[in-house]
């Protein structure tokens, strides 16, 4: 099934000009949700020009970026894949990503599995996971690993020197990358070559560190769950948790959550 919305749903603006790219089709009444990224992918390689320290980021953390696929048997015995995005840690012994999607109540968890950019395919198993939505908003996480080794550069936590109100969140909403020509691509589209995430430039607001405000990229529909969070000093400050609107005196806009990250507990893992 496909996904259709007006253009302006999705597009986040990098200045006061909208962007319309040539690639689009101006007699369609609809824009699909893939031209919809492609139009984002444009406006972020746009803005990476203001944003030097987050362009080096990308460039030196996109391949720590995988697709994570959970593989689902509902209570009506129908086997569904869902889609998140996750990171290595620790040299690649654990993986992060969001806990909601784990948060099965009438269904069962069959199979979890990851693409790196690469292509290559992990089979991981779940370590801990945490979702309690009423209780602690902030924390919506899931630790996994590879139940074969496998050795990354991994990202790590954020210092008090590296810390910055710019930020990047990047991950494979939908499953959806970039491929080296730079369209936006399916990541079981492309049998050979790399799938590199997408992104989103974000700033935190002072007030709620836990809060992110797009600046440039696309709005992530589904599937960035989990993606981190990562600052100019290219350290994970956080976890993409949702996406909401919001109000303000200059009208609606959207908001991401970001969930913090559980180092004590990942701590504790390492020594065992």
């Amino acid at each position: 099934m496909k996904y259709l919305l007006p253009l302006s749903f999705l597009l986040v603006a990098c200045g006061s000009q909208t962007l319309v790219p040539e690639l689009f089709d101006r007699e369609k009444a609809v824009i699909e949700i893939r031209d919809m990224y492609q139009a984002g992918q444009i406006q972020l390689d746009s803005a990476m020009v203001n944003f030097p320290s987050l362009d080096k980021v990308y460039q030196e953390s996109s391949d720590q970026i995988l697709v994570i696929f959970l593989e689902i048997l509902t209570q009506d015995e129908e086997f569904e894949r869902v889609q998140q995005s996750g990171v290595f840690i620790e040299n690649g012994r654990f993986i992060l990503t969001a806990g909601h999607g784990f948060d099965l109540e009438d269904a069962t968890l069959q199979k979890v599995s990851a693409r790196l950019v690469s292509g290559h395919e992990l089979l991981l198993e779940v370590v801990q996971q945490y979702f309690d939505d009423k209780v602690h908003p902030s924390k919506d996480w899931a630790i996994l690993q590879p139940v074969v080794p496998y050795l990354a550069n991994g990202l790590g936590p954020a210092s008090e020197k590296s810390a910055s109100n710019d930020v990047l969140i990047i991950g494979f909403p939908g499953g959806l990358g970039h491929d080296n020509t730079g369209g936006v691509v399916h990541v079981r589209e492309v049998e050979r070559g790399g799938v590199y995430p997408l992104a989103v430039i974000c700033d935190r607001l002072l007030m709620n560190p836990h809060i992110l405000r797009p600046v440039a990229g696309a709005i992530p529909i589904r599937g960035m769950s989990g993606a981190p969070v990562i600052n100019a000093g290219g350290d994970i400050i956080g976890l993409f948790s949702s996406v909401s609107r919001t109000r303000s005196i200059r009208g609606w806009h959207y908001i991401f959550e970001m969930s913090e990250v559980p180092w004590k507990t990942i701590d504790s893992l390492m020594k065992k």
